[in-house]
């Protein structure tokens, strides 16, 4: 029997930088916009949870509870919750409401997100701060 690998979540952040770049044939911008704005949020979420927090996982890994743990975590777990909860809400809007612009309330924030490549790049700009603070980058 093979060894599983383990994935890094910080993968998601680079598929994420090189699919905002991406201008094929076949340029399905929503949807590239959608799934970079999700996947910014599972690396920090990820890495969260396993790196910092210690989870295992194979637990179901409860967001809820890991956005509490992370914010308590002094000064610099606010830090980091807050940019938890943006790239939140930009995945709630970009995988659970094709319609945009949508407004959606946030752990701690309401915000419109129009699922744009600027608020893409701004996951991915959220994700580097959030993934420096916690020494991943």
């Amino acid at each position: 029997m093979s060894q599983r690998k383990k994935f890094d979540p910080t993968e998601f952040l680079y598929f994420a930088e090189e699919l905002i770049k991406f201008e094929g044939v076949f340029d399905y911008v929503d949807a590239k916009i959608r799934t970079v704005l999700s996947r910014c949020y599972y690396a920090v979420f990820l890495n969260c949870a396993l790196r910092v927090l210690g989870l295992k996982p194979t637990q179901k890994l409860d967001h809820e509870k890991v956005f509490r743990k992370i914010k308590n975590k002094g000064e610099l777990g606010r830090i980091v919750a807050k940019e938890l909860d943006y790239l939140w809400i930009y995945r709630k809007a970009a995988d659970y409401y094709p319609d945009t612009p949508y407004t959606i309330m946030g752990r701690e924030r309401e915000k419109t997100v129009l699922c744009s490549e600027r608020e893409a790049e701004d996951a991915i700009n959220k994700v580097k701060r959030a993934l420096e603070k916690i020494g991943i980058l």
